[in-house]
């Protein structure tokens, strides 16, 4: 794991162009829903990012920021309940993670951009 690359952000709201590009990873099938398909995906080393809900409980919250600094992969607090389905488009699962892909790689230059002021 880089030390220099930070891989928890919190209270982010994503920009357009991000919630594009996720998407577009969800259109792809480079999506995972929910916590254990992340972890299993994680455990493989197949994911480029993770996103969760902002009202995670706070249990999960410590298993999903442990199985992201474990592999090295970056998590993105993103919204409550509310805003999660009009962003994301997803019902039912606070967890999502995107996999390693062309458009994986797109998302996360787009986050690092965004979020470091680039």
């Amino acid at each position: 794991m880089k030390e220099d690359r930070q891989l928890i952000w919190q209270n982010v709201v994503p920009t357009n162009q991000l919630r594009s590009l996720v998407g577009f990873a969800r259109r792809a099938r480079k999506v995972v829903l929910g916590f254990d398909a992340v972890k299993r995906a994680a455990t493989k080393h197949k994911l480029a990012l993770v996103l969760v809900q902002a009202d995670l409980a706070s249990n999960t919250w410590e298993k999903i920021t442990r199985i992201g600094l474990n592999a090295g992969v970056p998590i993105l607090q993103t919204a409550d309940h509310v805003r999660w389905e009009k962003y994301w488009g997803v019902e039912g699962y606070k967890i999502m993670g995107i996999l390693r892909s062309e458009i994986g790689n797109s998302i996360l230059r787009n986050l690092h951009g965004s979020l470091n002021g680039s």
